[in-house]
Order: structure tokens, then C-alpha cells, then sequence
């Protein structure tokens, strides 16, 4: 069984003792944490490995979500933001990586995936 296997099991074996129904889970996000929406119940649920565990942090992060209003998307959502439009390479992609001049990658880490893209109108 792979580790995203695991995960998948992991979470939805803790949603179902929750009474959530999680029969299936699409993965949204997959690097040092994975981020899962389960269904049918529709819960987002994130898996970190053993030792990497940031509960405290997660909880408060998707409460400050909530309260701003934030949306959550699948990639398939937020694709469908360009339709319509040419999406120039490379495509809608994860940039939650890519760092500021003059800082890294982990300097600026919020854990979360975030997908950015260029589209432009066909003529």
C-alpha cells in the first residue's frame, strides 16, 4: 500500500468514526502534506506524515479560512476559470512554491496550494 494510499485510509477512517460519510477522496494537493476532499461528505481533510504532525497549526489555519470567507477549490474548479481562454504555458499550476526575489520557498510556505495561471482571450 503506498503512503497516499494510507493517507486515504487514514482519513477516511477518522471521518467515518465522526459519522461523516467519506466513501471516496480526491486528492487536491500532494507534497509534504496531502490535502483530501472527501465525499460525499464534502470535508477537506489534510494527512501529514509520522513526526510531521502541525494539528494545532491546520485547525487554526482553515478556522482563519472560514472566517475570511475563503473558498476552497478542487484543481478542476479553479480550471474552470479559464474557459473559454488559451491557457499559456505552463498551464494552471501549483505556485505556492515559487518564492519572492530575495527569499525562498520555505520562507514563504503557507502549506496550502495555490493554483495560478495565464489565460488569454483567442482571437
Amino acid at each position: 500500500m503506498t503512503d497516499v494510499m494510507r493517507a486515504i485510509a487514514a482519513a477516511t477512517s477518522v471521518a467515518a468514526s465522526l459519522d461523516l460519510p467519506a466513501n471516496d477522496a480526491i486528492v487536491l494537493h500532494n507534497s509534504n502534506k496531502l490535502a483530501l476532499r472527501l465525499t460525499p461528505c464534502d470535508v477537506f481533510a489534510r494527512v501529514a506524515p509520522v513526526g510531521q504532525e502541525v494539528a494545532r497549526f491546520e485547525v487554526d489555519l482553515a478556522q482563519r479560512l472560514i472566517e475570511a470567507g475563503c473558498p476552497v477549490r478542487s484543481r478542476a474548479e479553479v480550471e474552470g476559470f479559464f474557459d473559454g481562454l488559451v491557457l499559456e504555458d505552463p498551464g494552471l499550476t501549483d505556485i505556492s512554491a515559487w518564492a519572492r526575489e530575495g527569499r525562498t520557498a520555505a520562507e514563504q510556505s503557507t502549506g496550502m496550494c495555490e493554483y495560478g495561471g495565464v489565460g488569454r482571450v483567442q482571437r
